[in-house]
């Protein structure tokens, strides 16, 4: 985490989520108090997502071969004074410490970017925390909605890394 300002650094620390970017593109991180092993198992637990990410309300993998796995997602928002639901088809490459995604069909113009895990070693414990980092392009086609589209997707993409994290040290509580 050398490599992070220290404003950023403190905030992990702290159990915050940082993001940085704007306009749709962004790089988010979140640190988890849980090994690494236990973190990969959460963020490619791909169809138990409804169970702890926030808008998620529906999961499944379609198809999977090799290290290749392409997930139907379903998410729901309440935004202003409606609900919202979108449906999201992606295709997830593994790789040794990231997974590439991009958007193949759904209710988005664009979507693509990668989840990378980094083992961090505590400075005061010496124990291991993992770095979870998340970069990411979204569009929507909604014209002159697009400024409230990127605010919603920025709030979305903090509370969905705070899961992350917290379900990764729920998991690492319990094993």
């Amino acid at each position: 985490m050398s490599h992070l300002a220290a404003p950023d650094r403190a905030l992990l620390e702290q159990g915050g989520i940082a993001i940085m970017g704007e306009d749709g593109q962004y790089t988010a991180m979140a640190l988890a108090d849980a090994n690494w092993q236990t973190t990969w198992e959460v963020v490619r637990d791909y169809e138990n997502f409804a169970n702890f990410l926030p808008t998620v309300i529906s999961s499944r993998i379609v198809e999977a071969e090799g290290n290749r796995t392409v997930v139907e997602q379903i998410d729901s928002r309440d935004v202003m004074l409606t609900t919202i639901e979108s449906t999201l088809l992606t295709e997830n490459i593994e790789k040794s410490q990231e997974i590439e995604f991009r958007l193949l069909d759904g209710d988005l113009e664009k979507l693509e970017g990668s989840w990378r895990l980094d083992s961090i070693a505590d400075d005061n414990s010496g124990l291991l925390k993992t770095l979870i980092t998340q970069q990411v392009t979204a569009q929507a086609d909604i014209g002159l909605l697009d400024g409230a589209f990127y605010s919603i997707f920025e709030s979305s993409l903090k509370k969905n890394l705070q899961a992350i994290a917290a379900e990764a040290e729920r998991r690492a509580s319990q094993g």
